[in-house]
C-alpha cells in the first residue's frame, strides 16, 4: 500500500503541479424530479480541458481487484475501508451543511471516478479531498533547475552540493464544482477557513452566454487584499489551435467581474503564492480549479 501512495503522489506532482491543469466533468450540475438522482464525476490531470489524460488519484483499478476478487463481491464495507487507506478522497458538501467522504475514487489510468446520490433538495459542492504535496526546486552548479518531492526538512541533506536558489513549496490543490437538486441554496457557496476560495455573486448553476459575474477571492476565509489572475477557459481546447482562455486581473479587493461569452462546460483557473516561514517550506502556493457550466441565453 505504501508502494501505491508513493506512485499516487509522484504522478499527481510529476504530471502537472507545475505545468498542467486538472479539471472535474460532473454528468450533470441541474437536477429535477420527485425520486434521487445519481450524479458521476470524471477527474484528470491534462492540459486539454476536459478531455482526459491521467487519473487524479483514487484506488488504482489493478489494486481495487487484487483486494476484492470478482468472486469475492463489493460491499460498501468494503469500499469504505478501502478509502481510508488512500488520501484522494471524494469530498461532498450536502446542502444541510454535513461533510459527506464515503464515496470512493477509482483511477482509471487516464482518468479518475466517482459518483453519488443526490438525495436532498439544494445545492452541493463537490471536489476532491487530498493532502497538500511539498516539493523543492533548487539550481545545480551547472545552473541547471531541479527539483525533488518531500519536505525542506526531510531531504536538506540529499540536495546536490552547490545547491542554490533552493524554494520549498507546500502545494494546496482544490478541484471543485457545483450540483443542483431542484431548488438553489448559498451555504455551500460561502468561503471556507483555509484555503483558497473563489465567490460568485450569482449562483454557479445558473449562469448564461451573454450575462456577466462579479466574483471575489477569499484565502483562509477573508477577502484577498490583493491582485490575482483569474484563467477562464472554455472546453474543447483540444480541437482548436489556441486555447483562447479568458484572463481577468482582480482589484486589490479580490474583485474581478468575469464574462459568459459561450454557452458550455467552463474551467476557472486561479493560483497564488505567499512567502511562509517554516521548517518544512517557504513557500505556498494556492491552486483553484472550478468547473462550471454555462447556459444558453
Amino acid at each position: 500500500m505504501k508502494k501505491i501512495m508513493t506512485s499516487l503522489v509522484l504522478m499527481i506532482v510529476a504530471g502537472n503541479a507545475l505545468s498542467h491543469g486538472r479539471w472535474v466533468i460532473p454528468s450533470h450540475t441541474v437536477l429535477s424530479g420527485d425520486k434521487p438522482e445519481t450524479v458521476t464525476f470524471d477527474f484528470s490531470i491534462t492540459n486539454d480541458v476536459f478531455h482526459p489524460d491521467n487519473g487524479y488519484g483514487g484506488i488504482p483499478l489493478k489494486q481495487l481487484e487484487k483486494l476484492f476478487p470478482a468472486e469475492k463481491g463489493l460491499t460498501s464495507k468494503d469500499f469504505e475501508i478501502s478509502t481510508k487507506q488512500l488520501w484522494t478522497k471524494l469530498k461532498v458538501s450536502k446542502p444541510d451543511g454535513t461533510v459527506d467522504t464515503r464515496s470512493p475514487v477509482i483511477n482509471l489510468g487516464r482518468k479518475s471516478v466517482s459518483a453519488y446520490k443526490m438525495e436532498s433538495n439544494g445545492t452541493y459542492r463537490i471536489e476532491i479531498a487530498h493532502k497538500p504535496i511539498h516539493y523543492v526546486t533548487y539550481r545545480n552548479k551547472e545552473n541547471k533547475r531541479s527539483r525533488q518531492f518531500g519536505r525542506l526538512t526531510q531531504i536538506r541533506e540529499q540536495l546536490p552540493k552547490g545547491a542554490s536558489k533552493i524554494v520549498a513549496t507546500k502545494l494546496t490543490n482544490r478541484v471543485q464544482t457545483y450540483v443542483t437538486r431542484n431548488e438553489v441554496t448559498e451555504d455551500n457557496l460561502k468561503p471556507g477557513t483555509e484555503g483558497l476560495d473563489i465567490i460568485f455573486d450569482n449562483h454557479p448553476n445558473e449562469l448564461f452566454k451573454g450575462e456577466s459575474t462579479v466574483v471575489q477571492l477569499y484565502l483562509h476565509g477573508k477577502p484577498l487584499l490583493e491582485s490575482a489572475t483569474i484563467k477562464v477557459t472554455q472546453g474543447g481546447t483540444r480541437y482548436r489551435n489556441q486555447r483562447n482562455s479568458q484572463t481577468y486581473h482582480t482589484n486589490q479587493k479580490g474583485n474581478a467581474v468575469i464574462e459568459w461569452t459561450q454557452p458550455g462546460l467552463i474551467l476557472v483557473e486561479v493560483e497564488l503564492e505567499k512567502a511562509a516561514n517554516h521548517e518544512d517550506y517557504t513557500q505556498d502556493k494556492y491552486a483553484l480549479h472550478v468547473t462550471l457550466e454555462v447556459s444558453q441565453e
